[in-house]
This record gives structure tokens, sequence and C-alpha cells, in this order.
């Protein structure tokens, strides 16, 4: 089946993303790597008049160390998650989990951010964003009450120590006792504070 008739859209900056989305508010989706939202317009299950492509926007690509942070962009795709070596040594859920995620065309076209933005709950980004307690970074533009956050970028994860505490078994319900450790945790953004005040 072929998706319905839209206007495509291709911005250079993030001021441009953001003045389309604002001139065409619901009628627009914005797209990343085209695995989610192509494959609903194709069922005609979304049939935004706009799309807006994101994809030649710079700075929303990549791996990165920033003080003491991991920081990956919103266009980093699942592939590049999984062979990322920080990653392997700093935080191995990441590159574990983009390992599982769908095919090897799903891994090299899909990004992290257009999977989060797409919301799935049965998605494995979601799952692994929630067991690592973490948050996105999104840009406030004029927002107003209603008004929809646009994902244009991720976060910056840090370790934290978690302290020795008791626990059950999930299997036997017996208690245990688990060991402190040195845990991934994700550090909010001030775009995310200010978009949520």
């Amino acid at each position: 089946m072929y998706p319905a008739p839209f206007e495509y859209y291709a911005p250079n900056t993030i001021a441009e993303a953001l003045s389309l989305l604002s001139q065409h508010g619901a009628d627009a989706k914005v797209i990343a790597g085209s695995q989610s939202l192509v494959p609903l317009m194709k069922f005609r299950l979304a049939t935004p008049a706009h799309v807006i492509d994101l994809r030649k926007v710079p700075n929303l690509t990549g791996i990165r160390e920033e003080g003491g942070a991991l920081v990956i962009g919103a266009l980093t795709t699942h592939r590049t998650i999984e062979r990322s070596e920080t990653l392997r040594k700093k935080l191995p859920i990441l590159p574990e989990a983009a390992s599982a995620i769908g095919d090897p065309q799903v891994r090299n076209q899909g990004t992290i951010g257009g999977s989060l933005a797409h919301a799935d709950p049965s998605a494995d980004w979601p799952a692994v964003t929630t067991a690592l307690d973490a948050t996105v970074n999104a840009i406030k533009a004029s927002l107003k009450k209603g008004d929809i956050v646009t994902l244009v970028g991720f976060g910056s994860f840090y370790v934290a120590k978690r302290n020795p505490r008791a626990g059950r078994n999930p299997r036997t319900n017996e208690p245990i006792k688990i060991k402190g450790a040195k845990v991934p945790k994700f550090r909010p953004g001030k775009a995310l504070k200010d978009a949520l005040n």
C-alpha cells in the first residue's frame, strides 16, 4: 500500500524544523530514520499532510562524553549504538539492547530518537530508558498547554552508586541480598526542565 499524499521538508537547522512544526501544527510529523512512521503511513494508520525530515539537521547524531556524562544524539542509529566501544565499556546495556532491535535494515536506518518519539511501549528503547530511569531532552518552542514537545535531543548518562539492599528473587520470592554497585543514571537536561515548566 502507498501512503496518502504529503508535503516533504528537509530543514537544515533546528530553528527551521521548529518553524515548520509551528507553521503546520498537528498536520505535521517528524521523521528521522523512517522505521516507525513510514510503515504507519503505508497502512494509512498515520496520514500527515506534512513530513519534516530531520536527517540534514547537524549535531543530532553521535555518542560523546561530556562533563563526565555520555551524550547520545537523537538521530544516532541503533547500529551506531550497537557498535560503540564507548558504550560497551561504560553502559553495555545500550549496545546489547540495540543489537536485538529488528533486522539489519532497521538497525542501520532507525534512530534512538525516532523510536522514543514513536513511543511504542513494546519497543526496545522505551523499556531500556525506563529501566535506566532516563530522561529525554527536548527543545521548547513557545509551548502552550496541550502543545507537543518535539524530540530533538537525548540526554546524558552518568554513573552513580547504588547502595546494598534487600530484595526478593522474582522466581521463588525468597529474600535475597543485593550488592552495592555502580549503575547508569540519566542526567536531565536544561531543555527538558524548561519544557516541563
